[in-house]
Order: C-alpha cells, then sequence, then structure tokens
C-alpha cells in the first residue's frame, strides 16, 4: 500500500502523505515520531500540544509548504535555406512566446521572406484574443528592430 508505514510491531496504520496547509501558514506539521501529518498551529507551545492520535508524542517537524507551477508552451521554428548560402531565405516562427513587455505568454506568428521581400508579424493575448502588435510590410522597410535597433549611448 502506497503511503503506509509500520509504527510497531504489533499496529499498523495506514497514512497517506497529504501535503495540507496549517492554518494558511505555508507549513507542513507532522509528528516527529510516526510521522503523520498534523492540523495544529505550528506555533503553539509543546506543553499545549495535543498528542499525537497515532502514537502520542508531542514532539514535531515543521517543514515550509513551497508551491510551484510549471506549465509547456509549444512552438515552430523553420528556415529555409538555399544551396550554397549561408543565410536562410525563409523564416517562420508560429506559436507561444514570452512578451516582457507585458510579462506574460502570448501567441506569435512571424513570417520572413527574403525572396519575396516581406515581413509579417502578429502577436496576439490567448486570453482576450487581443492583437497586441501587427506588422505586415516590405522586409527592406523593416528597420530599427531587434538586433538593428540603435544603441543607446548613456556614458
Amino acid at each position: 500500500m502506497m503511503g503506509c508505514r509500520k509504527y510497531s510491531k504489533k499496529n499498523y496504520n495506514c497514512l497517506f502523505d497529504n501535503l495540507t496547509v496549517n492554518n494558511n501558514t505555508g507549513l507542513k506539521l507532522i509528528c516527529a515520531g510516526c510521522g503523520v501529518n498534523l492540523d495544529e498551529s505550528p506555533q503553539l507551545p509543546p506543553d499545549e500540544r495535543k498528542p499525537c492520535p497515532v502514537c502520542e508524542s508531542k514532539n514535531r517537524h515543521i517543514s515550509p509548504m513551497i508551491n510551484e507551477t510549471s506549465g509547456i508552451h509549444e512552438a515552430l521554428k523553420l528556415k529555409g535555406k538555399h544551396k550554397n548560402i549561408k543565410s536562410p531565405f525563409i523564416e517562420i516562427f508560429s506559436g507561444e512566446d514570452f512578451f516582457y513587455k507585458l510579462w506574460k505568454w502570448v501567441t506569435k506568428h512571424r513570417l520572413i521572406d527574403r525572396d519575396q521581400d516581406k515581413y509579417y508579424e502578429e502577436v496576439t493575448d490567448p486570453e482576450t484574443g487581443k492583437i497586441i502588435h501587427y506588422t505586415n510590410e516590405k522586409l527592406s522597410t523593416h528597420t530599427g528592430h531587434g538586433s538593428a535597433k540603435e544603441k543607446n549611448n548613456d556614458d
């Protein structure tokens, strides 16, 4: 059985390690004697604690509770190159990208077509569907962006 622990030769108790936050403190409180999760204030002095319902110990271990979330974001990047030419004639980006100005994930579609002299980019907020940024112009007129931006020398 998952989560079961033997506490004595005679007594077997099945305890599940459910991580509960006690009194909204962000701390996990467990019995130091048997490891059972306890629902009492971590600030309670030892002489005011109730004994553990399993082993009757008043000793406790307190652990901080840390909750993290993670997610997966997808994007597809393609580059097409002509034979014997180093730089790509076409670049495509389609998917999720982190937008630092808003500090959030957005949906981005970008096409750079050097053969057709075309630059297209659309950035939308996936939560609202609102277009944050839209550009559809000749690539030859798309200057002053990215690595071509003017450097600010404030020395």
